[in-house]
């Protein structure tokens, strides 16, 4: 009989948890965006960064200030020249998540996460990110991904294809999906 006074004190007279009443750790929200289609992401210089790669942006709304968002990335990345590796760094509506990238040191880049490997122009890494983000928000924020490598010169790089994309079965295409969970905080 007490659980369900305090389930009816949860609910009040609706049928849902309100969010304010959920327990810390909760899940709010959950949204996604996935991409199936390839994007160019064009040639880029050492230390220089991508934009925003184009239609793999995700938005969510927290209800509270003191909520966490949970990021979670899984990107399919394609570059032209062999044994070079790359990374991906976070961005909240068009600023460095910088909680969530490596210490200063020198002059040395500060990413997320890493590790595009190519042994040939045929390759696709998978390169994945999971981070819970502290944005202190109740206005809508749009996450993204930049990209970058480590070659010494201008290398072109794509999202869910590899660099020749040749019509072969040994050929892939991927798919690359960011979630955002709202977690009560």
């Amino acid at each position: 009989m007490s659980n369900a006074r305090n389930l009816a004190n949860l609910l009040g007279t609706g049928t849902t948890i309100p969010g304010t009443k959920m327990p810390t750790g909760s899940v709010i929200q959950t949204v996604q965006t996935k991409l199936t289609s390839t994007v160019s992401i064009g040639s880029i210089g050492i230390g220089a960064e991508s934009g925003n790669v184009s239609g793999f942006t995700c938005d969510i709304t927290p209800s509270s200030t003191s909520n966490k968002v949970l990021v979670i990335i899984n990107a399919g990345i394609g570059n032209g020249t062999l044994d070079q590796s790359g990374t991906i760094t976070l961005y909240r509506d068009d600023a460095k998540v910088t909680d969530f990238v490596g210490d200063t040191a020198g002059s040395r880049k500060r990413t997320s996460t890493g590790n595009m490997s190519s042994g040939n122009s045929r390759d696709i890494s998978q390169i994945t990110l999971t981070y819970l983000d502290s944005p202190s928000s109740t206005s809508a924020l749009t996450y993204s991904i930049r990209v970058s490598h480590n070659e010494g010169t201008s290398m072109s790089l794509y999202l869910n294809r590899s660099a020749d994309d040749n019509d072969a079965n040994y050929a892939s295409r991927m798919a690359s999906a960011m979630i955002l969970q709202e977690i009560k905080g």
